[in-house]
């Protein structure tokens, strides 16, 4: 055990070790397998609570005066939990359910870290306090403010945060994952409204020159589109082919419902998917992202005037929403019978 003399340094030396650590650690997320371990999230879960325990005997050890053997210990109990941690992470099994927690609980722990840096840097500020302050080189009134370790609640934010993801499972991240893919489809959706429009427009300036100064009352029922918010779309070139055109005032109908379709489906199918098998979960994640990324595709073809891109993109919409349907559908069931409905008049239209 280091002598009072120069306690000091040794904790210094001690907190850049663990500094060195989180570094080191930090930088092994999502290497090989070194160790096996089992129920990898309920082991996260266990780390993160200690790493709670541990963050406030730190924090009392280091309240002025500093207890030098005590947080010396603390140092070194706490220089084992990064490497049990990122063990822990790294064996998550990417082929069960729980792998589809895996990219969360990484942004997690790299918040834990973050946040454990912060904490190290306050320790060791501290440290540094007092030995300036018991060399007679700082006066005591400029250590007045200086005494909360303020990281303490960050780390234990952190560690919550990680807890409750894990509490949560994998049908709460699908849930998030499924309401972004329905915020990029919603998106996309906005942007072929708003092209659908401009072609309408410029349609009717070719058509009709006094239909350009209607008042909106004076419009038909016909010719009424619906209202939504202006993007800052680009529109193509070139107006849309004859064929482009006529293909987007067929599927308009069908095609604006889908972000509301998308949205359902998320709390339906979290409801139902509380104990279902692993493949399942992993399968319906894997639909929704291919909606909302062929979704993108396809009205990017419409602004670039491709209408194999346009008609492929629709294809994997009517296909991904097919397989959803036979994985979560039931017999009698309304929900069941509205999906089936919507993807036969979205087929209907590709036909």
């Amino acid at each position: 055990m280091a002598s009072s003399k120069d306690i000091h340094s040794t904790l210094l030396a001690e907190i850049a070790n663990l500094l060195k650590i989180l570094d080191h650690e930090g930088g092994n997320l999502d290497h090989a397998v070194t160790h096996k371990v089992e129920n990898s999230l309920n082991a996260i879960k266990d780390i993160s609570s200690l790493w709670q325990a541990h963050t406030t005997k730190l924090a009392l050890a280091f309240k002025p005066p500093i207890s030098g053997e005590a947080a010396l210990k603390c140092l070194e109990e706490a220089g084992k939990l990064p490497r049990l941690l990122v063990a822990a992470y790294n064996a998550i099994d990417e082929d069960d359910k729980t792998g589809l927690m895996k990219p969360e609980v990484k942004d997690h722990i790299d918040m834990l870290f973050l946040a454990e840096n912060s904490f190290l840097e306050e320790l060791k500020e501290a440290v540094v306090r007092e030995r300036l302050l018991l060399q007679n080189l700082r006066p005591a009134s400029a250590d007045s403010n200086a005494r909360t370790l303020v990281s303490v609640g960050e780390v234990w934010e952190s560690c919550k945060k990680l807890q409750a993801l894990i509490d949560n499972g994998p049908v709460a991240v699908l849930q998030g994952k499924i309401t972004a893919y329905s915020g990029i489809i919603r998106d996309a959706v906005e942007e072929f409204k708003e092209l659908m429009e401009e072609e309408r427009e410029d349609s009717d300036d070719e058509n009709n020159d006094d239909d350009v100064d209607k008042p909106p009352s004076a419009v038909s029922d016909s010719e009424e589109v619906d209202d939504f918010e202006e993007f800052n779309f680009s529109a193509p070139s070139k107006p849309l082919s004859k064929e482009l055109r006529q293909v987007g005032i067929k599927w308009k109908d069908m095609f604006i419902r889908l972000p509301t379709v998308t949205e359902v489906l998320c709390k339906t199918l979290c409801k139902r998917l509380e104990n279902t098998e692993s493949t399942k979960i992993i399968k319906i994640n894997t639909c929704i992202k291919s909606i909302s990324e062929a979704t993108d595709d396809l009205v990017f073809g419409f602004s670039d005037n491709s209408i194999t891109d346009v008609k492929e993109g629709f294809v994997v919409v009517t296909k991904e929403l097919e397989t959803i349907a036979d994985l979560t559908t039931r017999p009698d069931d309304n929900f069941s019978t509205q999906l089936r409905a919507y993807i036969e008049k979205f087929k209907a239209n590709n036909s």
